[in-house]
């Protein structure tokens, strides 16, 4: 995993850079307490969820503190069970917030997928494993429906601030300046044969 790349957003795109941490100058302080502003898990493309939240940025804008996406086989989300025909994925959780620390739980065919924040320690804790939200607060998971479970394949941090959008589009910009969110999503990957996917962010974002 990695710690290197730093996008610059501010309501579309400001700027994009990459570098080491040296490089970009990145002033390591521990951010303030926010209000939530958006928040929750949804789907992003057929083999992507994406666990995020907002908080309430300058000149009103939102300022997105985590962005995790789950990855699987297409349509991994929505496959029936065998014999019962309910959807292997339980529940997206609910979003909650509480004294600085931010947190969601979904459940995958009995397997918890869990993120959680504390911004008053600077840490963002997704499956158990523990980063420093002031170097990464974008994770990407990858074979959450493998037979070893989810992996974490790579770590980076994106400071953007964006217009309010009351749904998952106020990712769209995100998503079209980072090449590597792009590709984590495979837009070009079709649905499961037999089942019914949204096409979530597909469509909106840059091919």
């Amino acid at each position: 995993m990695r710690f290197s790349r730093v996008c610059l957003l501010l309501v579309a795109l400001v700027a994009a850079t990459t570098g080491s941490e040296a490089q970009s100058g990145l002033l390591l302080t521990t951010p303030p307490v926010r209000t939530m502003t958006i928040g929750g898990t949804t789907v992003l493309s057929s083999s992507v969820l994406g666990s995020y939240y907002f908080t309430r940025g300058d000149a009103g804008l939102s300022r997105l503190e985590v962005l995790v996406l789950w990855r699987g086989q297409p349509s991994w989300y929505a496959t029936r069970s065998a014999g019962t025909g309910a959807s292997t994925l339980s529940s997206f959780g609910a979003p909650s917030m509480s004294g600085g620390v931010w947190s969601m739980t979904s459940t995958y065919n009995g397997l918890p997928m869990t993120v959680s924040t504390d911004a008053n320690n600077s840490r963002l804790i997704v499956q158990g494993q523990s980063f420093d939200l002031r170097r990464a607060n974008v994770v990407l998971v990858d074979a959450v429906d493998g037979t070893s479970g989810p992996v974490i394949v790579d770590t980076f941090r994106i400071d953007a601030q964006l217009g309010d959008v009351a749904s998952s589009d106020i990712l769209i910009p995100v998503v079209n300046a980072t090449p590597e969110i792009q590709a984590f999503l495979r837009c070009g990957a079709p649905a499961a044969r037999g089942t019914v996917t949204p096409a979530g962010l597909c469509g909106k974002v840059s091919p």
